[in-house]
């Protein structure tokens, strides 16, 4: 009997592109927070608006915390809540199914043109690599933080925040070292 054998890791069902969107300018913009629900991430959101804000203080916030864990946004939902935003900023990838949906999420967003950076955590890092090619995307903008980060305190979320608010600006630009 003939053993056949299944290769898990085959390449993307189809052509993938490379992400190129850029945030323009550094006047008034509006940027939306998406929060995946994980425990701390809206927190860690709100300590990432404050370090933006240090920053750009002609920015504005739309933050959302999505009500599923691990499930993805419809284009329905990411209109209502984000169809006037500038860039979004999705955060935490800190466990494997968050990951992933929010992978999903910031591969739809880009999708409508939007610039968006994923925020997951350096475990996550690489998973959250093969979620977008998968979906057709390479070089999904990741801003990689430690693991873990929910569960830290408050103070440690906003030390965090504020050392890669610039990363994450820098990002969501184009312009990531």
């Amino acid at each position: 009997m003939p053993i056949t054998y299944l290769d898990p890791d085959a390449g993307p069902p189809h052509e993938t592109h490379e992400y190129q969107l850029r945030l323009a300018g550094d006047g008034a913009v509006r940027i939306g927070l998406l929060a995946n629900g994980f425990p701390d991430s809206t927190a860690f959101l709100q300590e990432v608006q404050a370090a933006i804000g240090a920053h750009q203080p002609d920015a504005s916030f739309v933050l959302y915390t999505k009500p599923r864990l691990g499930t993805s946004l419809t284009p329905d939902e990411i209109g209502q809540h984000f169809g006037d935003c500038d860039a979004l900023v999705v955060a935490i990838g800190h466990c494997g199914s968050c990951t992933a949906a929010s992978t999903r999420d910031a591969v739809t967003i880009a999708g409508y043109g939007l610039p968006v950076v994923l925020l997951v955590t350096e475990v996550f890092h690489p998973l959250a690599a093969q979620v977008a090619f998968s979906l057709g995307l390479t070089g999904l903008p990741q801003v990689v933080l430690p693991h873990p980060l929910a569960g830290t305190g408050l103070e440690n979320l906003r030390v965090v925040a504020t050392k890669f608010s610039p990363e994450i600006l820098s990002d969501l630009r184009g312009l990531a070292a």
